[in-house]
């Protein structure tokens, strides 16, 4: 195992297809950038200050099985302008900021498995505008608990047009958050779909 320290970012790729396994990470402002094509597997990020403790740089990543501690910054940040087909499974998320992060416009991600303690949201996904959006998102089977009146918050992702939301949170998702627990009171939806026309509609879809 590899121990990296001290520096303004811990691990930085560049390029395609790297594979980051096995570290233990501690840097001062990310704990490890992932650029398109990896995979960042078993690994221990602990970080400081406004630290990010992995962010996701690219397209087609895969974060799993990682144990991530932050202060004040969140544990996973994907940026605005990546992130399609990316797949975030299996972390173990403890941080005073966010568990999961972004702010941009991309598609596909999948969130499964994961175990995430948070003071803010768990997951917060917001819009890069009106128009620009995350679509084509799909929750399963995490841990999520939050000192935030949601454990995830969706409001600004989907799609203008109600009949293009494709937003999945399924019932296998354990929230806990300032507002009870439970699927009902911690998950806040795409804005202009709620729960229950979701469900008809089959945009939204809660299983």
């Amino acid at each position: 195992k590899n121990y990296v320290s001290g520096g303004y970012k811990g691990i930085s790729t560049q390029g395609s297809g790297n594979i980051i396994t096995e570290n233990d990470v501690d840097a001062e402002n990310q704990g490890i950038l992932a650029a398109d094509n990896s995979v960042v597997v078993g690994n221990y990020v602990h970080t400081s200050g406004s630290s990010t403790g992995i962010a996701v740089d690219g397209n087609n990543v895969l974060v799993a099985n990682n144990t991530i501690i932050t202060q004040n910054g969140p544990g996973i940040d994907i940026f605005s302008d990546s992130g399609n087909n990316s797949t975030l499974s299996g972390n173990n998320i403890t941080s005073n900021n966010y568990g999961i992060y972004s702010k941009g416009e991309y598609t596909h991600v999948i969130i499964e498995n994961n175990r995430v303690t948070s003071q803010k949201e768990g997951i917060l996904f917001k819009q890069k505008s009106r128009n620009k959006k995350m679509n084509h998102i799909f929750v399963s089977n995490n841990n999520i608990k939050s000192d935030a009146d949601y454990a995830i918050n969706f409001n600004e992702t989907g799609s203008l047009t109600v009949n293009d939301v494709n937003v999945t949170v399924t019932q296998s998702n354990v929230l806990t958050s300032a507002n009870g627990v439970g699927i009902d009171v911690a998950y806040l939806p795409p804005g202009n779909v709620n729960s229950s026309t979701g469900t008809d509609s089959n945009q939204t879809i809660i299983i």
